[in-house]
Formats: structure tokens, C-alpha cells, sequence
């Protein structure tokens, strides 16, 4: 089996995809497969389907070109899909954010691979 490869983007340094920190749910479809060191000096991916991952403990090899290498693989849990009663709903949109209901109630696609000379390459390998 082939593994997919996709070619991620360098972002600029300082790059915030997310203001609301739920909403990295919704990402708009120009940061997917992208890398950047955020406005904390923090090294972030958003993987090719969409999920923000911190690389704050991965170690990351930085190349010459621009592109980065990730340690180890990268891993993104699937999110079940949840709903909630009306006043469950409520108390959490006051408590946090609406985007934070719609990412519970929407559930997300899990993802995992490497991020290797700047290209994603989806899967996981066995360990020796």
C-alpha cells in the first residue's frame, strides 16, 4: 500500500489560524496541510483534512529551504459526534463559545502520519 503524500504549506512565522481556540474545528480549507511557528514561537500543523495539531512535543528539525521534519508521528484522535439537551447547550455557549458546541455536536475526522521534508505523508509505520 502506497502511502498518501501531500506537500505541505510553510506558513509565516506568527501565523494564527484561530482566534477563538474551539473554532480550530472550522479552519478554512487555505491552512490545510500547512506549518508555521505561531505568535508563541510554537510550532503548528493543520494536517491535510483540517486538524490543528501543536508540535510543543514533538522535536522539529528545521531544513535549509524552509521546510521542517516532526520527530515521531503526528496524531489526531477522531471526535465523536455529541448532542446536548437545550439547557445543557445553552450553559456551554455561555460558559465557553457557540463553536465550541458546533465542534462536539459536529464531531472531526481523525488523522495520522508524518510531517517529513515538509510533505504529510498519511499513515502509520510499525514499530521494529
Amino acid at each position: 500500500m502506497t502511502a498518501r503524500v501531500t506537500k505541505g504549506i510553510a506558513l509565516p512565522e506568527g501565523t494564527e489560524p484561530v482566534k477563538d481556540r474551539y473554532a480550530q474545528f472550522v479552519l478554512a480549507k487555505d491552512f490545510f496541510a500547512s506549518y508555521f511557528r505561531d505568535s508563541h514561537d510554537l510550532w503548528t500543523c493543520v494536517t491535510p483534512n483540517g486538524r490543528l495539531i501543536s508540535l510543543a512535543g514533538h522535536p522539529v528539525t528545521e531544513h535549509r529551504d524552509g521546510t521542517i521534519t516532526v520527530n515521531g508521528p503526528i496524531v489526531a484522535p477522531v471526535i465523536a459526534p455529541r448532542g446536548f439537551d437545550d439547557s445543557e447547550r445553552k450553559r456551554i455557549v455561555q460558559t465557553s463559545s457557540e463553536a465550541h458546541v458546533k465542534m462536539w455536536e459536529q464531531g472531526a475526522p481523525g488523522w495520522a502520519g508524518y510531517l517529513e521534508d515538509g510533505n504529510f505523508i498519511e499513515g502509520l509505520r510499525p514499530v521494529n
